[in-house]
């Protein structure tokens, strides 16, 4: 695969605070010398890890981009990072899967990625599955390791080494390794190399070389022995700067001495005024320099400095050449600045900090405000690019990683910055947080010194963006005040043309959302219309909209519409957000509902799933999804038990985070679950200690309930009454249920009122009235093939349903026979009880070797034998081929697994 079909496997605009100049692999410096031996010795594809450690100026990042390039050349993919100080877990797991795309890896297509998303560096591991399915060589460079101080950033490295595929080769440099990175056993058993600082000097042929032999044998034993084949020094030493006596060994306080005496000593004022100030770029490049510096020819000006040649590294990103000062000078002119002249620092700084953020590099703007000493000016630029929508526009990890650069100073004296802590608060699960915030907020004043103002309606369409959030995050009843205020609020805002496209598309999303939730579906495709005109400037709502209009076909019994829909959100999944867990997993669980209303024993459960359902900031429509999928899974494999005790465990986290919707939706799980499992005095308990409705009217109230709720709640109550004998009770609920069902168009509803009342009636001794029910179920089949809700009820429907198939005159007769069997393949998956491992390597089965499926799951060959032993022996078969053959009869994999 070429690089460019890489990049096509990642929008660009996926990620738009990458810095692409961390991902490119640098450019050959000036004078470089080749070393070919050294350059075969650190090759990174002859072992597992290669690892580059010395002090600061050997040559490590030279070395490393060398031994890149030429794997490219060789036609060997290679992905090259530079590691950077702030890169939190997320951030790094990012950059990698990023840099992975750039050197030619798909991300969008491979192996199924659902039993990765749970992992903590899903990218991460993203990567790792597509370049297993690669099956050649595939490299990943790291540079400046020492960089990275948070151990979880560690750990994902230590992933990587441990549970990489075999085709996957790590080259590591920097000046030390980080606590919780183990190679010494790589080392022993002879899959990792590390080279020293001893490896990188400068031999005295080395040294001649890089003079271009111009040296005697006087001067070459001369600056030999004062070099000590420091690669540093000889850069230095080799712009004519007079030497003085002293053996470098690379250490900060040797280099800042080498660079004072022999780089800055015999520069005039001005030049070395202007190189202490490049000093405070990261990046330099002609635009931005001039831009800072207030020079129209900054960057010819860099170039006329002789005493830089050879120090610095150029980097070409797409047509735009870049380039930074060699590190060691980089930071001492820093720090230098910062001693001389404390105030052109942070003046420089500052203007480096506005010039990033009118490019649109707010990360990195905001990140040379603070370290220019002034916090609130990174809180001016959070605000102008965006503030809370950057959420709506670029999705929660660029806006996560931006308000993390908030002090809590600089929040605290701008309601506008609260309202941005309100939204990364409900994000994080904060739930109580976030509201007292909110309201703290409210009262605030509205323009604080030193913030610009904005204009009255930003700030009404900021507030309203952060309700909707808390609202829906929080799971807020849909028939509430704020509820209707939301609404209100977000259809007025979508019709001002003085707000931009991405925010007046969420304004438009927010009520398409709210009239699904109500069940008012109508009314959420016109709105939903009115969205898709503006996706062009949003992928994430492209995304979610095409799954909220599928889930609104499936609640209709459009199978085939809701399908067509799903699928175009994974396609949009894979193009533009293959890095995205949230939206990966979203994808799944809703496919996995539409596989599971159709073919039930043919649902595979995502990974993941039970992780977002116990994890803090989970939107309300997805959980509600996450739910039925879970439930629904665990009732058929006769799990019913396990399924009442999570959901008390999650009970308890939404009670303490006061979100009612969530409480109710699993309060109702949790009942259907005991009364399946037969204990029915704990589920009257359970009713009553969650404040269920009591009456049929509380049950199906559309005020104040989603439709989501309406239906877990009617189910529920209906099998409690039915396995109570409260017969009438139940006729009376089922009715009623089935007739709004019926009145809204609630076509899956409809069926599952349909079984329940067949499964009552026939417990009541009522065949005939059970029978009326199934024809009415076997109609509507026709047009909606749903078969969850008479599978459900299999126990007391079989009979009636056998007796269908078996008369020849019935209409119904294919229809009753294709049920039954969709019965039987369910039975037989319900005898196998099958551990979360077994199930992974069920998984991987398809995908070869023995050993490959043990690299993929990080097991040992052993392991991987140990489970295919006991999966034979639960399927009853004596190999794989068998053994993938009945799983795949019985759903537990598909075809495309």
């Amino acid at each position: 695969m070429t690089t460019t079909q890489g990049r096509e496997a990642l929008a660009p605009e996926a990620f738009p605070w990458i810095l692409r100049q961390r991902i490119t692999i640098p450019s050959r410096v000036a004078g470089y010398i080749h070393r070919p031996a050294l350059v075969k010795t650190a090759m990174p594809t002859g072992r597992r890890l290669t690892v580059l450690k010395a002090s600061g100026g050997f040559g490590k990042t030279v070395l490393l981009a060398e031994c890149c390039r030429e794997l490219r050349q060789n036609g060997v993919a290679t992905a090259y990072l530079s590691l950077d100080e702030r890169d939190t877990p997320d951030m790094l797991d990012t950059y990698i899967a990023v840099a992975c795309a750039s050197a030619g890896l798909d991300m969008r297509h491979g192996p199924d990625s659902a039993d990765l998303i749970g992992q903590p560096a899903y990218r991460t591991a993203l990567a790792a599955s597509r370049i297993q399915a690669l099956g050649r060589p595939f490299v990943i460079a790291m540079d400046e390791f020492e960089q990275l101080k948070e151990p979880a950033c560690a750990a994902i490295v230590e992933f990587m080494l441990q549970r990489g595929p075999s085709n996957l080769h790590l080259a590591l440099s920097g000046r030390q390794l980080p606590d919780g990175l183990n190679v010494a056993a790589l080392v022993m058993d002879g899959r990792a190399k590390m080279l020293d600082a001893e490896d990188l000097r400068f031999g005295r042929g080395d040294v001649d070389r890089f003079f271009n032999h111009r040296l005697s044998r006087r001067a070459l034993a001369r600056e030999t022995q004062q070099s000590a084949g420091w690669p540093f020094a000889l850069r230095i030493l080799r712009n004519g700067i007079a030497a003085d006596t002293g053996v470098p060994s690379g250490n900060s306080q040797v280099a800042g001495n080498w660079i004072e005496s022999r780089l800055l000593a015999r520069l005039g004022t001005d030049e070395r005024d202007f190189i202490l100030d490049l000093g405070l770029f990261g990046w330099l490049d002609e635009t931005l320099l001039s831009e800072v510096l207030q020079l129209s020819d900054a960057m010819q000006h860099v170039r006329s400095l002789s005493v830089l040649d050879g120090l610095l590294e150029p980097v070409e990103v797409g047509s735009a050449p870049n380039w930074r000062l060699h590190p060691l000078i980089r930071r001492h002119c820093a720090t230098r600045r910062f001693r001389e002249d404390g105030d052109r620092f942070r003046r420089v700084h500052g203007r480096i900090a506005k010039a990033l953020a009118r490019r649109g590099e707010t990360l990195a703007g905001m990140r040379h405000a603070i370290d220019g000493g002034d916090p609130f000016l990174a809180g001016e630029i959070f605000e102008q690019a965006g503030g809370v929508r950057l959420w709506v526009r670029e999705g929660i990890a660029r806006y996560q990683a931006a308000h993390e650069l908030l002090t809590d100073e600089v929040v605290a004296q701008s309601p506008r910055l609260q309202l941005a802590r309100c939204i990364a608060l409900t994000l994080a699960g904060h739930q109580h947080r976030a509201r007292a915030l909110y309201t703290q907020c409210q009262s605030a004043e509205q323009r604080m010194d030193g913030f610009q103002e904005a204009a009255p309606g930003d700030r009404l369409a900021d507030d309203c963006i952060v309700r909707g959030a808390m609202l829906l995050y929080g799971g807020e009843q849909v028939g509430s005040k704020r509820m209707r205020a939301l609404l209100h609020d977000s259809a007025r805002f979508s019709q001002s043309p003085l707000l931009d496209a991405p925010t007046r598309a969420i304004m438009q999303y927010f009520p398409s959302l709210l009239h699904f939730l109500k069940g008012e579906f109508e009314a959420a495709l016109d709105r939903l219309s009115a969205v898709r005109t503006l996706y062009p400037e949003s992928r994430y709502l492209a995304f979610y909209g095409e799954l909220l209009h599928g889930q609104t076909c499936l609640m209709g019994g459009q199978a085939e519409a809701a399908r067509s829909c799903f699928e175009s959100a994974r396609r949009l999944v894979r193009e533009h957000l293959p890095l995205d867990p949230v939206a990966e997993l979203s994808s799944q669980v809703t496919r996995g509902e539409l596989v599971l209303e159709c073919d039930p024993a043919a649902v595979v459960e995502p990974v993941g799933i039970r992780r977002a359902l116990t994890a803090r900031g989970t939107p309300f429509s997805f959980f509600t999804t996450a739910l039925n999928l879970f439930t629904q899974i665990r009732l058929l494999t006769g799990e019913a038990n396990q399924l009442a005790d999570a959901t008390r465990t999650m009970l308890v986290r939404v009670g303490s985070a006061g979100m009612p919707a969530f409480a109710r939706l699993l309060a109702a799980s949790r009942v259907s679950a005991l009364v399946i499992a037969g204990h029915l005095d704990e589920a009257e308990r359970t009713w009553l200690e969650q404040a269920l409705p009591g009456t049929t009217a509380s049950c199906l109230d559309m005020k104040t309930q989603s439709w989501r709720e309406v239906e877990g709640v009617c189910e529920a109550r209906g099998r409690l009454l039915t396995a109570t004998g409260r017969y009438d009770e139940a006729r009376d609920l089922l009715r009623e249920f089935h007739a709004i069902a019926e009145r809204h168009s609630f076509r899956r509803m409809q069926l599952r009122a349909l079984a329940l009342a067949i499964a009552l009636e026939l417990r009541a001794g009522q065949p005939k009235a059970g029978l009326r029910h199934l024809t009415r179920y076997l109609e509507l089949f026709d047009e909606s093939p749903y078969i969850l809700p008479l599978v459900h009820e299999r126990a007391t429907c079989t009979d009636l349903l056998s007796q269908v198939a078996a008369d020849a005159s019935s209409p119904h007769k294919e229809p009753a026979e294709g049920i039954l069997a969709a019965m039987r393949r369910v039975g037989e998956r319900q005898g196998l009880s099958l551990t979360d491992r077994e199930r992974q390597v069920l998984r991987r089965l398809p995908d070869g070797s023995v050993k490959a499926m043990a690299a993929a799951l990080g097991l040992s060959v052993h392991g991987v034998r140990y489970h295919l032993r006991r999966l034979f022996a639960k399927f009853g078969v004596a190999d794989r081929t068998n053994l993938l053959r009945r799983a795949k009869t019985l759903g537990l994999i598909t075809d495309d697994a």
